[in-house]
């Protein structure tokens, strides 16, 4: 008799967690838009987020003349040109065990595979930017990390989640010796 707690609904969630804490630069991507309804090779538009500039004023200044930043709202447009997915048959015997070791059995191992092919096509994105530290032939050096966090700085690139040290393994063994 298969297990009446097998419902795929919960295993989803529980994988959509699982792949959130497993991404690296697909937590850094901008999603604004993860919440519409959309699906392979449509074009989804999103709001790309406000650069603001601050403006001083010396304390007792009760002058009416502002400094105003443009607060427009620039919409962007993408196409949903990548799909990816695990999948593999549920059996009666998988569906007999308990949930919790269906989790680490089949969907873990699922999710990995998944992490790991959306983390390579983002790594392939990235090397077609125009604006490159290393032109990954030459062995990575302490100078790629500075100007490559220099890049980020004057391109203004949200600093929230950002972190210069997302290596190849490659180069991660040329920094570390």
């Amino acid at each position: 008799m298969a297990n009446t707690y097998f419902i795929p609904e919960m295993f989803a969630a529980n994988a959509l967690d699982l792949l959130r804490n497993r991404l690296i630069l697909g937590n850094l991507v901008h999603r604004d838009f993860e919440n519409q309804v959309a699906t392979e090779g449509m074009v989804v538009n999103y709001k790309e987020p406000v650069d603001f500039t601050s403006s001083s004023r010396a304390p007792g200044d009760d002058s009416t003349s502002l400094t105003v930043s443009d607060a427009k709202v620039n919409r962007r447009s993408i196409e949903l040109d990548k799909y990816r997915y695990v999948s593999f048959r549920v059996s009666a015997d998988m569906q007999a065990v308990a949930p919790a070791q269906f989790m680490d059995d089949y969907i873990g191992p699922a999710v990995v595979a998944l992490a790991e092919k959306i983390e390579t096509d983002l790594v392939t994105l990235v090397r077609s930017f125009s604006t490159s530290v290393n032109d990954y032939t030459t062995a990575l050096i302490e100078a790629d990390i500075r100007n490559c966090r220099k890049n980020l700085l004057t391109a203004k690139a949200p600093i929230d989640g950002r972190w210069v040290g997302l290596l190849h393994p490659d180069a991660e063994s040329d920094m570390l010796g």
